[in-house]
């Protein structure tokens, strides 16, 4: 009788959580539902000049399509501990997207590296870079220790699907937030400091707009 009971009370909870299971929506999905409507107004909006526009039209799709979905479990290369899959990262995640040629601003890696050490323990911070291996190790020497560096070879790669979802979708650099079960807390470009702003103050700039992620990924659950 007594596990009957048992059985009742726990029944409705475990009915909940499937619920809650099969209502997470991954990220490439919203990404492919949504991404062409979106590509198609920005490409006006650049081709007008209206970059007003164009970031209303990111924002709206972050806002309303992105934000709240989950991060796919994809299979990446890290530079100093070999392969790897996101769900290796137990803490919420602060993951930057580049290329090589990508030029990081003045004053960014120097912010990112302080940073990452600072909230260690908190947070994981990741860079991922398209690129191969040899150009992402040479890229990597920048950051330190506490910054994990990725990689993923488009042309080795077989989850297509990850280079279509992460890196032709939304541009570069793209700065993701990211809950510990993995949920997209939101998506950002963050603005660059002038390039005429000396190191001191472009440090500073970068920290302000960097701080703004980790106070989300702090707040998290």
């Amino acid at each position: 009788m007594q596990k009957l009971l048992l059985l009742l009370i726990l029944l409705p909870f475990f009915s909940w959580s499937q619920d809650t299971k099969q209502k997470e929506v991954l990220f490439s999905d919203a990404v492919g539902k949504h991404i062409k409507t979106y590509k198609k107004k920005a490409r006006k909006a650049y081709r007008h000049k209206d970059y007003e526009r164009a970031q209303i039209l990111f924002d709206s799709l972050v806002n309303h399509q992105l934000r709240g979905t989950y991060l796919d479990n994809f299979k990446v290369s890290c530079v100093r501990t070999g392969k790897t899959y996101f769900n290796d990262f137990k803490k919420p995640m602060y993951l930057m997207t580049y290329a090589s040629w990508c030029v990081a601003s003045k004053g960014e890696v120097q912010s990112l590296n302080t940073l990452a050490k600072k909230y260690k323990k908190e947070i994981d911070f990741v860079v991922l870079f398209w690129d191969k291996r040899k150009q992402a190790r040479r890229v990597s020497r920048k950051y330190n220790r506490f910054v994990h560096v990725l990689y993923v070879d488009e042309l080795s790669n077989r989850e297509a699907h990850l280079v279509k979802t992460m890196k032709h979708s939304l541009g570069l650099p793209t700065t993701f937030y990211i809950s510990q079960d993995k949920e997209i807390l939101g998506i950002e470009h963050l603005p660059k400091p002038h390039i005429e702003q000396d190191i001191k103050n472009a440090v500073q700039f970068n920290a302000q707009q960097f701080k703004k992620g980790v106070q989300v990924l702090l707040a998290s659950p």
